[in-house]
């Protein structure tokens, strides 16, 4: 009899060990909503379930990639607007200079003049969370050589050189940054374009459409025989000619900045789609990364009911087995 109690007990702990370690996995797996707890439970799961992870991570920074992208865009829609009002405003002043009524005070005109030149150049300069944006690469101060006749680190500079005849009082906007295309990744393979270039509203080296802005200031403040105009000077009729040509001129610019508006406008878009796309993505990765790992509660429910049955119904064996085990031992 002691023999053939001596082989159940070892067995009956066993057999009581596993039931409880199944409760205990059940009841993780009901808490957590998991299905795979332990590397051990499936390794071939986990690392199918891994993979479908990384694939959901990596999504996740290109969507934030792109977001970031599309609010510096969204910046960069803000100060073409901007701009394009300052330029709407010189387009007005060339209007108003040729007015008769105003003839009389195009010195004034010209004085205005320069204050809008001098904000165009601050919004050029325009950045977004410290960097540049329409310097190309050149993002930052650091980046921005103030080699003469540079000043300063500003990618857009209006400086003074020598008066010239043709270019009385010296101004000249400098471009200090370059043209090349940022980009943002927005998948293993694929690259989007984000910047606006300086070449694409300004013109060629970034520049050329300053000068016809500086050339109107000129006319508007300088007489042809290079004099300072006085309050009362009026304009010539070649004076009138040149106005309207720069008007011309300076309009080019505002087309620039109205098209380079929705250029940026599509790329935002697009951007928007890529994203779109991304999460829609991760959505369909996502159930079927849930497929592999979570857990069947209605399964693992009953499982862990009929393993409290289990254990109770072993409890009571243990119990007598016990009990029995002890009267052996009195009476021998």
């Amino acid at each position: 009899m002691r023999i053939t109690q001596n082989s159940i007990i070892p067995q009956y702990e066993t057999t009581l060990q596993n039931i409880q370690n199944r409760q205990a996995q059940e009841q993780i797996q009901l808490s957590t909503g998991k299905d795979i707890v332990n590397i051990g439970d499936d390794p071939l799961r986990l690392v199918d379930s891994k993979s479908f992870t990384n694939a959901i991570d990596l999504n996740n920074t290109y969507i934030n990639n792109i977001q970031s992208s599309m609010s510096e865009m969204q910046t960069v829609d803000d100060q073409l607007s901007s701009m394009s009002t300052t330029v709407s405003d010189m387009l007005q002043q060339a209007v108003d200079a040729t007015h008769t009524g105003l003839s009389t005070n195009v010195y004034n005109l010209g004085t205005d003049l320069k204050g809008m030149l001098e904000d165009l150049v601050k919004e050029a300069n325009a950045n977004y969370n410290g960097k540049y944006l329409f310097s190309g690469t050149q993002t930052t101060p650091g980046s921005i050589s103030n080699n003469p006749p540079g000043t300063n680190h500003d990618p857009f500079e209006l400086i003074t050189e020598a008066p010239t005849a043709s270019n009385p009082s010296g101004l000249r906007v400098i471009f200090k940054g370059n043209t090349n295309d940022r980009t943002v990744q927005t998948d293993k393979s694929s690259t989007e374009v984000i910047n606006t270039k300086a070449t694409d509203i300004f013109g060629t080296n970034g520049e050329d459409l300053f000068k016809p802005i500086v050339d109107l200031y000129n006319v508007l403040t300088y007489n042809s025989d290079g004099s300072v105009r006085q309050t009362n000077d009026t304009l010539t009729t070649g004076d009138v000619d040149k106005i309207g040509n720069l008007h011309s001129s300076i309009n080019d610019l505002y087309n620039n900045l109205t098209s380079s508006s929705a250029t940026n406008g599509s790329k935002i878009n697009r951007l928007q789609a890529i994203s779109d796309q991304l999460s829609n993505q991760n959505l369909n990765l996502d159930g079927f990364r849930s497929s592999l790992e979570d857990t069947d509660v209605a399964k693992t429910s009953i499982n862990l009911q009929q393993d409290n049955i289990a254990l109770q119904y072993s409890l009571q064996v243990g119990s007598k087995l016990m009990s029995n085990t002890l009267f052996d031992f009195l009476t021998l």
